[in-house]
């Protein structure tokens, strides 16, 4: 007999933000699909991801003023990425992803800002000791791009914060999410968005973006 599909629970969420965004897995076949605010995750069998829906154009520039050419803004609440860019009279939304972050109680204010240094594409990955210590099976030494366990996926944005000893706190790639929860926060400080993303942001940026300058906004 033919089995109903469980459906998605789609109703409006509280507006404190809880890990309960990401709903139970719906089994199709050998994919899961899971319900991530305004985003679809599929996690195929080989664990490899892709966001349905998972790139959009932002409705409008949150309510904080910058005066860099272009502005990443990061929201920890609502886990979005978000690229403006300065047109001829006001900033122009360029493009929107859905990404990981640490909780916005990571934030030591409610808003912090920096500036891309460097992109790096194809980044050798560093661990350290803090991460070692949860992470014991990691070899020795460095990590070399294409390493099954170097972290930083396919590009890393270097960043220098306004805060103190946020140096290492980074936006980079990643293969994949566990199990599609955006929500894992073990970050350790760090924005991650799907490898397939962030080639796209670097794209849209353009090859002289940190020469012109970009800031970055993380916020709650």
């Amino acid at each position: 007999p033919n089995k109903t599909k469980p459906v998605l629970d789609i109703s409006p969420k509280k507006p404190n933000i809880e890990k309960k965004i990401v709903n139970t897995p719906i089994p199709d076949s050998k994919v899961v699909t899971y319900k991530y605010g305004n985003f679809i995750v599929k996690v195929n069998e080989d664990r490899s991801q892709s966001v349905i829906g998972g790139k959009y154009l932002p409705k409008k520039v949150p309510d904080i003023t910058s005066n860099y050419l272009h502005v990443i803004y990061i929201n920890y609440t609502n886990k979005t990425l978000e690229l403006f860019r300065l047109g001829y009279f006001n900033y122009e939304p360029v493009i929107g992803y859905a990404v990981v972050t640490p909780s916005p109680d990571n934030l030591p204010k409610d808003v912090v800002r920096g500036k891309v240094t460097r992109i790096v594409v194809d980044p050798t990955w560093c661990p350290t000791p803090n991460i070692r210590k949860i992470h014991k099976h990691l070899p020795p030494g460095c990590l070399p791009p294409g390493h099954k366990d170097n972290a930083m996926g396919s590009v890393k944005f270097e960043i220098k914060w306004d805060t103190p000893g946020w140096d290492l706190h980074r936006i980079h790639g990643t293969e994949g999410y566990p199990l599609g929860d955006f929500w894992n926060e073990k970050t350790f400080g760090c924005t991650r968005l799907l490898n397939s993303a962030i080639d796209n942001l670097v794209a849209l940026l353009g090859p002289d973006a940190v020469k012109e300058e970009i800031e970055v906004i993380a916020y709650r």
